[in-house]
């Protein structure tokens, strides 16, 4: 007979227990008396997260009647070119931005003259098409690729089709053609 009690106790303990999560929901912590009638023990519940019932949608302002259109001059494009430069990867291929290098005087002046007379792109050290960084310099690369023809003149240049030679720095012929290499 006692164990009938004990079974009809428990269960209007966790009747009483359903009925007091009801009421008062899963986020309160409530005082639970432990089943066992001979030893009474008061515990904290501690409530989980409530599941979200519904997840809350966002939606984009409507568009204005005038948007406003973003001009980029060339100044700005330059500007944002030079702000990322990959040091490291500089360091690893040991090439040497406009200016940092030591060259000699022959190859500045080559150099020099190239810059007044063609157009170097704003994203020449980017650019793949503009051959390989690796142990080069800026300086050297533009020469190369005025060797190979892939700059353009400028259009405020002067008219003479004249050569430079990038080893004597003297116009007229290339290096291929340079009397002092032969």
């Amino acid at each position: 007979m006692p164990s009938t009690t004990k079974g009809k106790n428990r269960s209007s303990n966790s009747a009483q227990r359903r009925l007091n999560f009801d009421q008062q929901g899963s986020r309160t912590s409530d005082e639970i008396i432990s089943i066992d009638d001979d030893i009474a023990q008061t515990t904290d519940l501690v409530s989980s997260p409530q599941k979200r019932s519904s997840v809350t949608s966002f939606e984009s302002p409507a568009p204005s009647k005038k948007q406003k259109s973003v001009v980029i001059t060339p100044e700005a494009q330059k500007e944002d070119l030079s702000q990322f430069v990959p040091k490291y990867i500089h360091k690893n291929v040991e090439y040497c931005r406009e200016g940092s290098s030591t060259l000699p005087s022959k190859t500045i002046q080559v150099y020099q003259w190239i810059r007044e007379r063609y157009k170097i792109p704003s994203d020449f050290e980017q650019q793949r098409f503009f051959g390989p960084l690796s142990g080069t310099s800026y300086e050297q690369r533009v020469i190369t690729e005025y060797k190979l023809g892939k700059l353009d003149r400028k259009e405020d240049a002067p008219d003479d089709e004249t050569l430079i030679c990038s080893g004597c720095a003297q116009t007229g012929h290339l290096r291929d053609d340079c009397p002092a290499l032969i």
